[in-house]
């Protein structure tokens, strides 16, 4: 059976490599992706995420000594034509700084999503498209502002 991480094989990397459906203790890392659009940013991005969702994956951590809570996919787009005026430059770097400083709070490992802009995602009629803009830098290599 394979993985489906980088190692591609059940003896590489050395996970559990069981299904991650139910909380048994397994060192695979429970994976769950949230994206953050519903939330204003007037209202406190991090604080209201942590008052919810995540807050309760970390009761769940904390009721265990075998499961650590990591974030995946984190991000935030600078243009997304389907959001509004709630993606640019200044809503990513505030994302991040706050999404990053609840991490350190909590101990809590995030993943952040995605380095580079990617302009070939999503439909290829939609340039303003949410899909094609999660990049920290732009897809020629300038980095947005949250970079600089």
């Amino acid at each position: 059976m394979e993985c489906g991480c980088a190692c591609a094989t059940t003896s590489a990397c050395g996970l559990a490599h069981r299904p991650v459906s139910s909380l048994r203790p397994f060192r695979h890392p429970l994976h769950r992706r949230r994206h953050p659009w519903a939330v204003a940013l007037d209202e406190g991005l991090v604080d209201r995420l942590a008052a919810g969702h995540l807050q309760r994956l970390l009761a769940i951590e904390s009721a265990t000594d075998w499961l650590s809570i990591a974030l995946l996919e984190a991000g935030w787009a600078t243009t997304a034509e389907e959001f509004g005026d709630r993606t640019g430059e200044a809503e990513q770097e505030r994302y991040y700084r706050e999404i990053e400083a609840w991490g350190r709070q909590t101990n809590t490992t995030i993943f952040f999503f995605e380095a580079f802009d990617e302009p070939w995602k999503g439909e290829p009629n939609r340039p303003l498209g949410a899909e094609k803009h999660w990049g920290i830098y732009f897809v020629d290599r300038i980095p947005k502002q949250v970079m600089r």
